[in-house]
């Protein structure tokens, strides 16, 4: 999907469909990650600056997970891009 790129999307139109998505239950927040997770919020705030983690997107000053990338993450053993179990 292409809104589930890292980056700041800025498009009003990217931001209304990210907004829609939201609201049917595609995009999680970080609370919502680490909730179904188990890990915390400061795990996958960390993980945004070290590069570790599931795919995240910013809607401006908010950051939100996709669903499938966050399942996708989990079913993968929870590596990050270096291969290290976390």
């Amino acid at each position: 999907m292409q809104l589930l790129q890292l980056g700041l999307l800025a498009h009003p139109l990217e931001m209304t469909m990210a907004l829609d998505l939201k609201e049917r239950g595609h995009l999680l927040s970080t609370k919502q990650v680490a909730d179904r997770t188990g890990l915390s919020k400061s795990f996958f705030e960390k993980g945004r600056i070290y590069g570790y983690g599931p795919k995240f997107f910013k809607l401006r000053s908010r950051v939100f997970y996709g669903v499938g990338d966050v399942e996708a993450w989990v079913a993968n053993g929870m590596k990050n891009p270096g291969g290290m179990n976390v």
